[in-house]
């Protein structure tokens, strides 16, 4: 049973900022800089025991029985090989994509469908707030049908320590993609999950949430878009007298 995560995870360090090479004189320095350069003379200090917060000047304070929580981007970039769940209809999968944190229905998301493809561009990128240290993300890609229930062709579920602390970017490779028929094809899904910060919460009463930040990619969405048939009625002979 092999890991369905490549080992193509990117992180990168955190960076800081370096102090100003140049010495800058007390009196021709920069404004607002201190005359040794690099903090800024009106910058405030971080108190102990704060959490790095995405608005500055409004840290988030731990109190008794708080817990940690994060808040990441989720991008569903793509994917590639995926059954046609269509070709015994003369047509192609119109594959979209669910994410969600098992659990927690509120952070359940999906792309728009891409019509007529194996190899869809989503570009779909949320904010999701709310996420615990242990929770793990859940991606299901399925063939959208019009007069039938939705085909899965293929999930996977991410776990916790390939994301929460230094994020994730890459392709995962899909599981159960045979669609309980005899032909299993490998197929693999883009993502890219960046954490943007952490903030402390009472777990009883804060939600996951999900915030659409942008979506792109060559999308064709909803039954206006989808492809259309014409059909002309040209005329008639031989009919019965009715009267």
């Amino acid at each position: 049973n092999s890991d369905p995560l490549k080992d193509n995870q990117k992180t990168s360090p955190t960076s800081f900022a370096e102090p100003s090479s140049g010495m800058s004189s007390p009196r021709l320095g920069n404004r607002g800089q201190s005359p040794r350069g690099g903090v800024p003379a009106t910058a405030a200090l971080p108190k102990r025991g704060q959490v790095g917060d995405a608005s500055p000047g409004s840290p988030s304070k731990k109190k008794a029985g708080d817990q940690t929580f994060h808040i990441l981007k989720v991008s569903i970039l793509s994917a590639r090989g995926l059954r046609n769940a269509d070709d015994n209809f003369g047509g192609t999968s119109d594959p979209f994509c669910v994410c969600d944190i098992p659990g927690k229905p509120k952070s359940r998301f999906q792309t728009k469908v891409v019509w007529q493809q194996t190899e869809p561009i989503w570009n779909l990128e949320v904010e999701m707030s709310g996420v615990s240290p242990t929770d793990c993300l859940r991606f299901n890609v399925y063939d959208k049908d019009t007069f039938s229930s939705k085909d899965l062709l293929g999930k996977v579920e991410l776990p916790h320590h390939k994301f929460i602390h230094n994020g994730f970017s890459g392709e995962v490779r899909l599981l159960e993609t045979s669609g309980g028929t005899a032909m299993s094809v490998e197929s693999y899904l883009n993502l890219q999950i960046s954490p943007i910060r952490t903030f402390f919460g009472d777990p009883k009463t804060t939600k996951c949430t999900v915030k659409k930040l942008s979506e792109g990619g060559y999308i064709k969405t909803g039954d206006k878009d989808a492809p259309k048939l014409i059909v002309t009625l040209v005329g008639a002979r031989g009919l019965r007298n009715a009267d």
